[in-house]
């Protein structure tokens, strides 16, 4: 423990060298470690002046705190789209916690918050298609199955592909014709990725979900985000050139901890410690 600021450049090079000396007496080539915003940026600018130095040293940018930035971004954007009163009068929470939830302020509320919406969302899009389709014959030999009120999970594993070409097509399409539908659509994409690439360690899901933030950050004025978040995304992508074995473990879905060896139950590392 260091009695000093946690963002001082002077603290963070300490914990980077103390890092460095740890994995150097582990016999471990490359040292990573997490942090949140406030402190990635500083770390990252320690990086870049001791290149040399830290040449083997991997500063990631904790999930969690992605997580709740992106939820008071997306609060934002549905303030004026119906969306509180929408959860509001479903009896899922009241108005008061609902706007709080929406301003990234309670991060397992404004999750099942947006579970519900998106869950409402995708049912009513799985049920559309079908005067789509019939207005768009050649789009049709898309979806070889019937396409009905009720879906069960069988019928929705038989037809994922062609459902999936489908919906790509209708978002396409519809997405140029409809400003209200490309918002949604825009929703829908950005979500709920990251948490899932998170619990499920997906490296890919991972790194596209991110890249789905990036627009909704930019838009709604998270400037720090905007900013330091390509940077990551960045570092994420070159990994495989600069540090070869730390990307093999990140792709094997190590940048998330699951403590109790289920399926879909890891969460990220910064999350753990602050629990």
């Amino acid at each position: 423990m260091l009695n000093a600021k946690s963002d001082d450049p002077n603290t963070v090079y300490t914990v980077l060298v103390h890092l460095k000396r740890m994995m150097e007496i582990l016999r471990q080539k490359h040292s990573v470690i997490t942090f949140d915003l406030a402190i990635y940026k500083v770390a990252k600018e320690v990086v870049w002046r001791n290149p040399e130095e830290f040449k083997f040293t991997v500063v990631r940018l904790g999930g969690f705190h992605v997580i709740l930035n992106f939820l008071g971004a997306l609060g934002n954007m549905l303030q004026t789209s119906g969306a509180i009163g929408v959860i509001t009068e479903a009896g899922v929470f009241s108005e008061t916690t609902v706007k709080h939830v929406f301003s990234g302020g309670d991060y397992k509320k404004g999750i099942r918050c947006h579970k519900l919406l998106y869950e409402a969302l995708v049912r009513k899009k799985l049920v559309a298609p079908k005067d789509w389709l019939t207005a768009n014959s050649a789009a049709a030999p898309l979806c070889d199955i019937d396409l009905s009120d009720e879906y069960s999970v069988d019928v929705l594993k038989a037809g994922a592909e062609s459902i999936t070409k489908m919906l790509h097509e209708l978002d396409a399409t519809v997405s140029d014709e409809s400003a209200l539908f490309k918002f949604w659509s825009i929703y829908l994409k950005a979500v709920l990725a990251l948490i899932r690439a998170e619990r499920s360690g997906d490296s890919g899901l991972y790194l596209e979900s991110m890249l789905c933030m990036l627009p909704v950050f930019y838009a709604y004025y998270r400037i720090n985000y905007s900013r330091w978040l390509p940077v990551y995304i960045a570092d994420m992508i070159i990994l495989e050139d600069t540090a070869k074995e730390v990307y093999d473990e990140l792709k094997a879905g190590k940048f998330s901890l699951n403590r109790t060896g289920k399926s879909f139950a890891a969460v990220p590392t910064d999350q753990v410690l602050e629990q």
